[in-house]
């Protein structure tokens, strides 16, 4: 079909050195198996949801997967700086790290890239290998900026939710203490509504 004789070049920075020219089907068959990496994190029954489940609200984490790994596989294999993968990058880290999962397991599916490329032979000639290589590693630094990132901006909004916590707890005993019998009327009307 057309779709397979289309090609694309696996190119490294600098230059866009052909590394190794892969077809769409090739392609497919990489983004895929890396996605199936990355899906690796979650128990077995979690994996097959988060493969058809398409709804991004029903579903981040697998949508997540399944639209930002093609774009960070096409910026590697098209050569486009890698600082362009930002948003990608965020997106990802943001439904990983609202899991809890601790960076160093949520990431791991980044250098795995390697092996997926080398099982689908069209890892890079070995004089551009170490190039292939530095880029994947140097994706994987990124990304762990990316989710410090996300991590502080999730810390920060817990601490603006026990913040606004605490002000109700204290506006309620303010009121308590200058008005006693409203309070006390508010809460007898609260226990008879339960």
């Amino acid at each position: 079909s057309a779709c397979v004789a289309k090609s694309r070049i696996l190119a490294l920075p600098m230059g866009g050195i052909e590394v190794k020219s892969i077809t769409n089907a090739q392609r497919t068959q990489v983004v895929d198996e890396w996605i199936n990496v990355a899906l690796e994190l979650f128990p077995l029954k979690s994996r097959s949801f988060f493969k058809t489940k398409a709804d991004p609200f029903d579903n981040p984490i697998g949508h997540a997967l399944a639209t930002e790994l093609p774009k960070i596989f096409d910026a590697l294999a098209d050569g486009v700086e890698l600082a362009e993968t930002a948003d990608s990058l965020d997106c990802l880290t943001e439904v990983l790290c609202i899991q809890g999962i601790p960076p160093s397991e949520a990431l791991a599916f980044i250098p795995r890239l390697k092996q997926v490329l080398d099982a689908a032979n069209i890892a890079p000639p070995s004089s551009s290998s170490a190039l292939c290589s530095d880029r994947i590693d140097r994706l994987l630094l990124l990304a762990f900026d990316s989710y410090s990132r996300q991590q502080a901006r999730i810390a920060d909004i817990r601490v603006g939710e026990i913040k606004r916590r605490v002000s109700t707890l204290i506006n309620i005993n303010r009121r308590a203490w200058e008005e006693p019998d409203s309070l006390n009327l508010a809460f007898s009307e609260e226990r008879c509504k339960g």
